[in-house]
């Protein structure tokens, strides 16, 4: 995990009981190794609210990951998806932040939308 040196494991038990007070979710990200995984900036946005990260760096992780969508009461929630829940707080700023992009960028996101017309769903402009 982000907070364990080294080659130790955190068992979704430590992970719950080292929970910051308020947390509803457990976060994770998988990998190709920790190195990687600390590298996410998914993961760095999730850490530096002062959550902690599980690194899923193992091919199981992963398999088991689409099995195991919750812990106790706490739903797993992977960081590098879109939409991840940080709260209202993060609602409100992520959607100043995207309404700021979208904005400043909009000539760009307006050539990949024509560029990539049947080919993606939707262009979003992310920080």
């Amino acid at each position: 995990s982000s907070i364990s040196d080294g080659e130790e494991y955190t068992s979704l038990d430590q992970y719950v009981e080292n929970m910051k007070e308020g947390q509803k979710q457990i976060y994770y990200v998988t990998a190709d190794g920790k190195d990687k995984a600390k590298m996410s900036p998914a993961a760095e946005k999730v850490r530096s609210r002062g959550y902690e990260v599980l690194y899923l760096t193992e091919p199981l992780d992963e398999i088991m990951i689409e099995s195991v969508t919750e812990f106790k009461e706490f739903k797993l929630a992977d960081v590098s998806k879109e939409g991840l829940d940080l709260g209202e707080e993060d609602k409100e700023e992520r959607k100043k932040t995207e309404e700021k992009l979208n904005e400043d960028h909009k000539a760009v996101k307006e050539f990949l939308e024509a560029a990539l017309a049947g080919k993606v769903q939707k262009v979003k402009m992310t920080d």
